[in-house]
């Protein structure tokens, strides 16, 4: 074993460059004319496990949205941005704000139209929610071809073959802007829902010029001041709460036709297809064991499952009226398409001899080509919410700025040991001078977030967590771009709503777990073989593992307090608590921000302490310990990061750093980053966050005289 002098002394690999990259030969070699070969068998593989992932995101956006989003109202001013026309073709009835009270108006035909007028026109918005998944899908592909782009520049210039980083929508960002940026926008300020995305556009675009400047100024400061357990830990924080959800997720079994089948009533498909699926995939992925050596693992996981689905759908299929087997693919065929049900015939006479409504079987066409368009008319709208906006995307893009970092540096190091870099010295030197930088994936990310905003999207676009991953599958170059080529493709051609038919929950959801499962093991597995090849003692390394174990904890609260918040119900009122981030319903108080008067929940002043005015939280608290799950899970990637990074830095003696951590945290939670929803709005919030800013205080004061004793002692001997 060498020496830490020694070990300093030796120099990095040597690296043999295959020539100048360019664009022009990255074109080339993506149709197999360039300098390096770009695909190969193994990016199937990492290609479906990233597809797995955001297609379960956008399967949940066409699932909810259109349910969420079922209006009775449109805006006057949308109608006449998209139609052109400003004054009313029939007589429309709607209402108009008079002094905070809706007025019922009738504008007769021919008169203009105000823009402050809300037509009665029910419907669902499905131009919203195309141009959202249109831009999405443009988001991706864009992301995914730089990230593919980035790793052909590595590979060119060291002559080693590297592994693309995944690339995505971000999922902690798509329900923080739809559950809050439009939640509150439309219930607690008063918007329509065409008002509220506009505001939601609004905060992508900041978030993602937020994410930009943290790449060109602070990153690469304070990116080499981190310790490798903080990191690792926080990541592995996230994929532990993968395990969780996804494992209760798959068990449960799905709907027929995934999250759009659900809320059509179609029946649950048998969990254990999602069993069968995931010892395929632990067989071929962590254990080396294939079946067919020419077909990858990924790609013979989900023709199983899929076989496994159609099986099912066609025995439940039945036990259906004259026992058609065909009955469900034909239902959800038709309710994409359009169309009467396939028993029609049989239904219509029955529905007017008993007198009942038949258009109920008559489906309204759900399929559209989502290609993206410009959306002008959803810009720059809802600029008085600015305040409210920054409140909550500041500390949204500073805990998505570091899960991007730390999924940076993750993927860095598992691509040194592929490499063949096992020192612990020379593994962090080659992370730096031939690793991805994390400047350059963090710009990216805003970048391609930023372009998808003109097109309808509000959702921001992250280094998705698993890069890791990606390395030990055997992935390389072309499956970041492959991914978002099918991505695209799949949406834009508007037949997203057909894969879930034959590819549902059950069998994406397995793939996701052994993600889950592989960024943990690494965390545990890389702190203790750095510490085990740097000759640290025994207390050193399990001091070491119980930082990666601590930063994983916040992550395990946000994941409890969503099971809480979804599934809890009340012993003595049973309601669910839907609206566990506003418990206090009927107590609000009025607060002006920038002029305008916003109802806020007493709750939000009482920092939740109040439980006896709300009984749900009452018993919650007293069986869960709510307060706690909540608060210590808001803003989990910092969190975990600062968690294992002072107790690291104690470990190894490193006083100085661990108070740095332990100081700065304390203006962190009081200006909102960490332990709250937002930036404090007003002088009572910025006093009801304190408390936990004297936390961080007083274990910075305990670590300062911990050092001061330390010195001490070591002077005395």
């Amino acid at each position: 074993m060498c020496s830490n002098k020694t070990r300093k002394k030796l120099p990095l690999p040597e690296i043999a460059p295959l020539g100048e990259p360019s664009v022009k030969d990255f074109l080339s070699s993506i149709f197999n004319r360039g300098s390096i070969k770009i695909w190969k068998r193994d990016d199937i593989n990492g290609a479906i496990a990233l597809f797995a992932d955001n297609f379960t995101l956008f399967i949940l956006l066409v699932g909810l949205l259109p349910v969420i989003w079922s209006l009775q109202y449109i805006p006057a001013w949308y109608f006449s941005a998209l139609t052109g026309i400003y004054v009313a073709p029939t007589n429309l009835i709607g209402t108009i704000n008079f002094y905070g009270t809706q007025i019922p108006v009738i504008i007769p035909q021919g008169y203009y139209l105000p823009p402050e007028l809300q037509i009665f026109f029910p419907h669902k918005p499905w131009g919203v929610i195309s141009a959202l998944l249109g831009a999405c899908a443009l988001q991706v592909l864009i992301g995914n071809f730089a990230y593919s782009y980035y790793a052909y520049k590595k590979t060119m210039e060291t002559g080693k073959k590297y592994t693309a980083l995944p690339f995505g929508i971000s999922a902690p960002g798509l329900f923080l802007f739809l559950g809050v940026i439009i939640g509150l926008s439309q219930t607690t300020l008063g918007f329509d829902l065409y008002t509220a995305v506009s505001i939601a556009i609004l905060a992508n675009i900041l978030s993602s010029i937020v994410e930009i400047i943290i790449a060109f100024g602070l990153i690469e400061r304070i990116r080499r001041h981190i310790p490798t357990a903080g990191v690792l830990g926080t990541i592995a924080g996230i994929g532990f709460a993968w395990l969780i959800l996804n494992y209760l997720g798959f068990i449960a079994g799905g709907p027929v036709n995934g999250v759009y089948g659900a809320l059509n009533g179609w029946p649950y498909l048998s969990p254990t297809i999602g069993f069968v699926v995931l010892f395929i995939l632990l067989a071929g992925i962590i254990s080396r064991l294939r079946l067919f050596k020419k077909i990858p693992t990924n790609l013979l996981a989900i023709i199983v499952g899929s076989t496994l689905v159609v099986i099912n759908i066609l025995w439940l299929g039945r036990g259906t009226l004259f026992g058609d087997p065909f009955y469900y693919f034909r239902v959800m065929w038709t309710q994409i398409w359009g169309g009467v049900d396939p028993l029609f015939p049989l239904q219509f006479p029955l529905a007017v001899f008993f007198g009942q409504d038949f258009t109920k079987f008559v489906y309204p066409q759900t399929f559209t080509f989502m290609f993206p368009g410009l959306r002008p008319e959803l810009l720059g709208r809802g600029l008085q919410a600015l305040p409210m906006v920054i409140a909550v995307i500041v500390p949204f893009q500073i805990y998505d700025s570091l899960e991007s970092y730390a999924n940076n540096k993750s993927g860095n190091l598992e691509m040194a040991h592929k490499f063949g870099i096992e020192d612990p010295e020379i593994l962090q030197l080659w992370c730096d001078k031939y690793g991805y930088s994390a400047k350059t994936t963090m710009l990216i990310d805003g970048c391609s977030s930023l372009l998808g905003t003109p097109f309808g999207s509000w959702t921001p676009t992250v280094n998705y967590v698993g890069s890791a991953s990606y390395v030990r599958m055997g992935s390389g170059i072309g499956y970041s771009l492959l991914h978002g080529i099918i991505t695209a493709a799949l949406v834009w051609c508007g037949i997203l709503f057909l894969v879930p038919m034959v590819i549902p929950a059950n069998v994406t959801v397995p793939i996701l777990l052994v993600i889950g499962g592989l960024i943990v093991v690494q965390a545990f597995k890389e702190v203790y073989e750095q510490n085990k090849k740097m000759n640290s003692p025994d207390f050193i390394i399990w001091g070491d593992l119980f930082a990666v174990m601590l930063a994983m904890i916040p992550h395990l609260f946000t994941v409890l307090a969503l099971i809480i918040t979804n599934n809890f119900k009340n012993a003595y009122t049973g309601a669910l608590m839907s609206t566990a981030t506003t418990p206090y319903q009927l107590y609000f108080i009025t607060i002006d921000i920038a002029g305008i008067p916003i109802r806020i929940p007493l709750g939000q002043f009482l920092g939740l302490y109040g439980y006896v005015f709300n009984e749900t939280f009452s018993y919650s608290s007293a069986t869960f310990g709510w307060y706690g799950i909540l608060f210590l899970g808001l803003g989990a990637t910092t969190i975990g990061l600062i968690w294992g990074s002072i107790t690291s830095d104690l470990n190894h003696r490193r006083f100085r750093r661990a108070f740095i951590f332990a100081a700065v945290s304390a203006p962190l939670a009081l200006i909102g980053i960490i332990h709250a929803y937002s930036i404090p709005t007003s002088l009572e919030e910025l006093v009801l966050r304190t408390p936990w800013a004297l936390a961080y205080l007083a274990a910075a004061i305990y670590i300062l005289i911990l050092w001061w004793k330390t010195k001490s002692s070591q002077v005395k001997n």
